[in-house]
C-alpha cells in the first residue's frame, strides 16, 4: 500500500468522525511502512466554550480508532475558552495545563501536538495525516505501567518499567500524567450549548511534576523501574473513568516523546 492510499482513506475516514472505523479500514503495516511499535502521544488543546472543539475530538477520536488504539489522546483545558461563570461552573484547568499552555501558546482552538514535537496543529483537517507521519516510527523503548489501587484511600501505587531496545542519546525524562473521561457538563457547539456533553481523557494532574523527572541515561537492554504513590486530588473524580498515562521524552527540549503507555486505574 502507498502512502497516498493510506492518506486518501485517511481523509475520508475523518469526515466520518462520529461512525465506527472497522479493522480493514485501520492503518495496516506493508513493506513500505512496517509494524511499528510506536504509541503516540496526541495533546489536544480545547476549552468548554470553544464551539469548534467538540468536531476536533471527533477527529482525535477516528485518530485513537485509525491507529487501533495505538494513540493516547490528552485533553489540556485552557486558555479563554476554559474560564469558569456561572453558565460555565466546572472547572477543568490545572497548574500542569496552565504551564503548557503557557510554553506552547496555541492560538487557535482546538489545536493538537502529537509527541511533543513543538510543533501546534490547529488545522483538524490534517491531523490525521500528522499522525501517520508519526505512527511508522519504531521507537527505540517500551513502558509498561503496573497499579494498585485503594478504593478505601483513594492512592494508587504506581510501577513504570523503561526498557531501552537501543541506546538513547541524552537524558530521559518520565511523566505520569492522571486523566479522567465520562465526565458530564455543559460545552458550547456548532449548533448551541450542550447541556450533557461528554468530557474525555481530561488531564486531571500531572502525578509527578509539571514536568516530570530525569530517570538518566540508558543503553541498549537496560530497564528500570520507578514507583510513585499518588493519592486522588479532586474529590469528584470518578475512579473507574480515571486512567494513568506514562511517557518519556527528552529533557533537555522537555519534548520529543520516545514512548508512551497508558492503564486504566481501576479494575471495575
Amino acid at each position: 500500500m502507498k502512502k497516498s492510499i493510506i492518506l486518501t482513506a485517511a481523509a475520508a475516514l475523518m469526515m466520518t468522525a462520529c461512525d465506527v472505523i472497522e479493522p480493514n479500514d485501520r492503518l495496516t503495516p506493508t513493506d513500505e511502512y512496517p509494524q511499528s511499535n510506536r504509541v503516540v502521544l496526541v495533546e489536544e488543546y480545547t476549552g468548554h466554550m470553544c464551539p469548534n472543539c467538540p468536531t476536533g475530538a471527533e477527529v482525535v477520536k477516528s485518530m485513537v480508532e485509525l491507529s487501533g488504539h495505538k494513540v493516547i489522546p490528552v485533553s489540556v483545558h485552557g486558555g479563554n475558552f476554559a474560564v469558569t461563570n456561572p453558565a460555565f461552573p466546572q472547572d477543568f484547568n490545572t497548574e500542569a495545563g496552565k504551564e503548557y499552555f503557557d510554553t506552547y501558546k496555541p492560538e487557535a482552538f482546538p489545536s493538537i501536538q502529537i509527541n511533543r514535537s513543538g510543533q501546534i496543529n490547529e488545522n483538524y483537517d490534517t491531523w490525521i495525516s500528522a499522525l501517520i507521519e508519526q505512527a511508522w516510527q519504531q521507537s527505540p523503548a517500551e513502558i509498561s505501567i503496573s497499579r494498585n489501587y485503594n478504593a478505601t484511600t483513594r492512592e494508587v501505587e504506581i510501577e513504570t518499567n523503561v526498557t531501552a531496545l537501543q541506546d538513547i542519546d541524552g537524558d530521559v525524562s518520565l511523566q505520569l500524567w492522571m486523566l479522567e473521561s465520562g465526565i458530564i457538563g455543559r460545552q458550547i457547539t456548532p449548533q448551541g450549548i450542550k447541556d450533557d456533553y461528554e468530557h474525555n481523557h481530561v488531564l486531571r494532574d500531572a502525578i509527578n511534576g509539571i514536568w516530570g523527572e530525569s530517570i538518566g541515561t540508558f543503553e541498549s537492554g537496560e530497564e528500570k523501574t520507578i514507583k510513585h504513590t499518588y493519592k486522588l486530588a479532586g474529590d469528584d473524580w470518578v475512579a473507574d473513568n480515571c486512567t494513568i498515562v506514562a511517557f518519556i521524552f527528552d529533557s533537555a527540549t522537555k519534548g520529543n516523546v520516545i514512548q508512551a503507555a497508558e492503564i486504566e486505574l481501576t479494575n471495575k
